[in-house]
């Protein structure tokens, strides 16, 4: 079963089983708290049992809707994920300038330039589609034009933005090290 964010203090969930979009009043349902990675999230399991009382769409017209907030959930969530990807940059910038090592600071190795600039283009190059979100869509069974432009992350191949905030912080970014910053 699926976690659902938000789900232990939502008074009204949108949801959906066999093709079906229902509102189900928060009283309806039985939410089971779920652990997940980020403390910040709140998950649950949710139960519930669909009624005609609950039914907002079904068929084509809940297709669609589904197919429009997951296209706009994926905008949110990479729009977030370059906010992430921008803040981790811009701290590892600066990191660089104060960390010394060999008496110079690590940021004016050609190396750590090369990293921080490359995780800056590939930053750049994705944010334009997150700045404008999808409006309303006048055809609903369309896919918004900015997600289909939307960049395809790839896994592997060249190192992201969290990688490259590692590889530059070194071992003082690991839990547990006692790694001078001062060289």
């Amino acid at each position: 079963m699926p976690a659902v964010p938000g789900a232990m203090s939502a008074h009204l969930l949108l949801l959906e089983r066999a093709g079906e979009l229902h509102a189900v009043p928060g009283e309806s349902t039985v939410r089971v708290p779920r652990a997940a990675l980020d403390g910040a999230r709140r998950l649950a399991e949710v139960s519930w049992e669909p009624s005609a009382e609950t039914l907002l769409a079904s068929g084509e017209n809940a297709r669609s809707v589904l197919a429009s907030l997951r296209h706009r959930a994926a905008m949110g969530t990479g729009a977030e994920l370059l906010g992430v990807a921008d803040r981790l940059i811009t701290m590892t910038a600066a990191y660089a300038v104060d960390r010394i090592q060999f008496g110079v600071p690590i940021g004016s190795f050609q190396a750590v330039k090369h990293h921080l600039a490359n995780a800056l283009i590939r930053l750049e190059f994705a944010r334009p589609p997150s700045t404008s979100p999808p409006g309303p869509s006048t055809t609903p069974t369309r896919t918004p034009v900015a997600t289909r432009r939307w960049p395809r992350p790839r896994l592997g191949g060249r190192p992201g933005a969290a990688r490259m905030a590692l590889q530059v912080h070194g071992p003082s970014a690991t839990p547990g090290s006692t790694t001078s910053t001062s060289g």
